[in-house]
């Protein structure tokens, strides 16, 4: 499961309007215990009008997809979940009494994978709904018209469901009571286990031995009391206790990582519940930075932003070009060296 880059709505005559959908893709991937050999597949297509790309966002659609999840194994123990970034730690640790008897692993893939079935299905999804607009058959100018025009497509293998920003806004409450500390060098974190009573372990690799490893660990650990994956975490901790990161203010510059690599931008706002960071990003030049035409706004973890920044200084001859103090950029690329 994860994101699409956000359905951009528009009438048959208009090549733009500013009106757009965020898209979630999830397929699910099942085995009965009678046939250990077949792989049974089922796609969804979640639609929401909320916009912001978060960790409650990602919350709010999950409970649905448990819900579906159970729709085709009702006594599923464990869900693997696989995407591209990090979501709330907190969830993981506490998943199995968010969903009573089912226990999570989460694992992320590396940044630069190739496509996979949730591009696919996000594809078929967007090609469908424009050629309906373009034909006259749809008029789809929100979420809920997205929505309503996904559920008379009778011969499609996805199935759409409508996540509404109100339910978001539910999940953004409860997960502020799942307070937790956050992981430092989330960019490095590959997979996430619960270990019982509200305690994780991370690793930075992501083998099949090492996770099945790291799953038997965890169940000898939740059934003796005693912590026998010390060794192979990258780090254990209570999500009981407060998060330390520093606070960044409004406006301030900001080097952060995303997709393995640093960027500079600006803190546009800071949500404290789930620890993001929305920061607008600038585009790196040879020598300089500058803003793109287009706003590059993405919520950052607080644990990948590296330092704070000057302000730019903007270049005379140049337009639109700024520039930042060699000793501010060294000391980014010591911070990221070290990760």
């Amino acid at each position: 499961m994860d994101f699409a880059e956000n359905y951009t709505c528009g009438f048959a005559e208009e090549i733009q309007n500013k009106n757009a959908v965020t898209l979630h893709p999830v397929v699910i991937h099942t085995k009965d215990k009678e046939d250990e050999v077949k792989v049974k597949h089922k796609s969804l297509v979640v639609v929401s009008d909320e916009l912001s790309h978060t960790s409650s966002t990602v919350f709010a659609i999950m409970k649905h997809v448990v819900k579906e999840v159970k729709a085709v194994l009702q006594n599923v123990e464990m869900v693997h979940y696989m995407m591209d970034s990090p979501t709330s730690h907190s969830i993981v640790a506490h998943h199995d009494s968010i969903f009573p008897g089912t226990k999570a692993f989460w694992l992320y893939f590396e940044a630069g994978h190739k496509k996979g079935p949730c591009d696919g299905v996000v594809a078929t999804a967007k090609r469908s709904a424009d050629m309906a607009v373009k034909r006259h058959s749809a008029i789809i100018q929100s979420a809920d018209d997205f929505f309503q025009w996904g559920k008379t497509q009778e011969n499609s293998a996805l199935k759409y469901i409508f996540v509404p920003k109100s339910h978001c806004t539910e999940a953004h409450e409860e997960l502020s009571n799942l307070v937790g500390k956050q992981v430092k060098g989330t960019i490095q974190v590959h997979a996430v286990i619960p270990l019982g009573e509200g305690s994780i372990a991370v690793i930075s690799v992501s083998t099949s031995d090492e996770r099945n490893q790291l799953v038997q660990n965890s169940e000898a650990e939740q059934t003796t009391g005693h912590d026998k994956n010390e060794h192979q975490a990258t780090e254990l901790m209570e999500c009981n206790k407060i998060n330390t990161d520093e606070l960044y203010q409004v406006n301030t510059y900001v080097a952060a990582i995303y997709e393995s690599r640093w960027y500079v931008g600006q803190v546009l706002e800071y949500d404290k519940d789930d620890r993001e960071y929305n920061i607008n990003f600038m585009v790196a030049g040879k020598y300089s930075f500058k803003w793109p035409a287009k706003p590059d706004q993405i919520w950052i973890p607080s644990s990948d932003v590296l330092c704070s920044l000057d302000e730019p200084i903007k270049q005379e001859k140049t337009r639109n070009m700024f520039k930042f103090s060699g000793r501010d950029l060294e000391k980014v690329r010591n911070l990221f060296d070290r990760l």
